[in-house]
């Protein structure tokens, strides 16, 4: 963050700004966290406007930093009980981090994006790859009935998910 100042007909525009890299548009942009107001009404209340909010600023991205860097603790001798599935999986991180590698994704998509289906054939082939490595005895019904990965697959998708060779 920093203190943007902008010149206007009015006089200097004092603004707390952040800027950050769109993806969509491929290009940095600005996004104005808080408008202070004109240099010249700011002058009332401030003995020096500009130095006072630089060092206001400066808090806040110590702050945030400090948020960044901080420790999470957990408690590992705690037991989950049989059946516990509120917790993601966290192996599942590591499993879709390898199945990128190998370019899974890319390979899918390649060979059918020619092909008008109801359903995403690559995310499909994902979640049963993952599903099967994480519990093999698991069918693929209850693997997305239990959600147990971070992002759920639409709801629309779930019920036309469910081929002939997937049946077990």
């Amino acid at each position: 963050m920093f203190l943007k100042k902008t010149p206007k007909a009015k006089g200097t525009y004092l603004a707390i700004t952040e800027s950050y890299y769109d993806k969509e548009k491929k290009a940095t942009r600005q996004k104005t966290i808080m408008g202070l107001g004109y240099l010249e009404d700011l002058k009332k209340d401030y003995p020096d406007p500009i130095s006072h909010f630089e060092k206001v600023v400066a808090d806040m991205n110590q702050e945030r930093e400090a948020k960044k860097n901080s420790v999470v603790y957990v408690d590992l001798t705690t037991a989950l009980s049989p059946g516990e599935h509120s917790l993601k999986n966290v192996g599942y991180g590591i499993l879709k981090y390898l199945y990128k590698e190998l370019q899974l994704d890319i390979f899918w998509r390649t060979r059918t994006w020619n092909l008008s289906l109801p359903y995403n054939i690559e995310e499909l082939f994902r979640y049963m790859v993952i599903s099967r490595a994480l519990y093999p005895n698991c069918t693929w019904n209850e693997a997305i009935e239990k959600g147990l990965y971070f992002e759920d697959p639409e709801a629309s998708q779930t019920k036309t998910w469910i081929l002939p060779f997937m049946l077990s």
